[in-house]
């Protein structure tokens, strides 16, 4: 950031829009502004002055955002953003924990009728998103795997189909945002210890265009009586690449 602002500095002192002046411990100098209001036909150094301030800014973002996707670098990096790619029925975004050195994965997720938060856990061999919470996988791949939660509305193996399609595919979901997906199929369904799980084909729209989905999805029911949800999985394409890390992830998906 101080050699863009250093070199900015420079092109408009040459200009004459600002004076400068070394300063004692500082990486660049005094800068002084000079507020006539022109300096010749076309020119005007008010202008120019909010070109340097917009300069300034800008190296600032740059420098706050590489520092932020620099966390994922880190042995344990905490996912507490205020930006998620994932949805959650409108509510604060979960607080999450990823282990870089073995995949795990804890987070407390909101949930929206303002209940207790639900402890989630899981392994997940897909790296994070960055700038993202509780959303993992390649974009390379169309991977997608997120964590969602609607209200249960009675143990997960006695529920119906089409409450839990809605927690993931519906309107306020990741899935529906452009419009509600189209071709839905389920086609497998188990429960086993409390955890139910589906694979599940659909069509989702898009901002242009359409996506042929394939995931896998764990359903358990937390001790406050919320449903959560592991969806993970991908294009059609690349379900052949991804469908034994979906399944491994949904595998070890954990609620309390």
């Amino acid at each position: 950031m101080a050699r863009s602002f250093c070199a900015l500095v420079a092109c408009l002192a040459f200009s004459g829009v600002v004076a400068f002046s070394p300063a004692v411990g500082s990486k660049c100098g005094r800068v002084s502004v000079a507020m006539d209001a022109t300096d010749g036909p076309g020119f005007s150094r008010r202008a120019a002055l909010g070109t340097l301030a917009w300069g300034i800014s800008s190296a600032a973002f740059a420098k706050g955002e590489d520092e932020e996707f620099g966390k994922e670098d880190n042995w344990m990096t905490r996912m507490d953003r205020s930006s998620s790619e994932g949805r959650n029925g409108g509510v604060a975004p979960p607080d999450a924990v990823y282990n870089k050195a073995d995949g795990s994965v804890t987070a407390k997720v909101a949930v929206p009728n303002g209940g207790p938060p639900v402890s989630v856990s899981f392994v997940s061999p897909w790296k994070p998103k960055k700038n993202s919470v509780l959303n993992f996988g390649s974009a390379e791949k169309n991977q997608d795997a997120f964590v969602t939660v609607a209200q249960a509305t009675s143990d997960v193996d006695k529920m119906s189909q089409a409450t839990i399609l809605d927690a993931f595919l519906g309107r306020d979901s990741k899935f529906g945002a452009y419009g509600a997906p189209t071709n839905v199929k389920v086609r497998s369904d188990a429960t086993s210890g409390g955890l139910r799980t589906l694979e599940v084909s659909f069509t989702n729209q898009g901002a242009q265009l359409e996506v042929d989905k394939r995931v896998v999805v764990g359903a358990r029911v937390s001790e406050s009586g919320t449903l959560a949800l592991l969806v993970a999985g991908s294009n059609k394409a690349k379900w052949p690449e991804s469908e034994a890390d979906a399944r491994g992830m949904v595998a070890s998906f954990k609620v309390k």
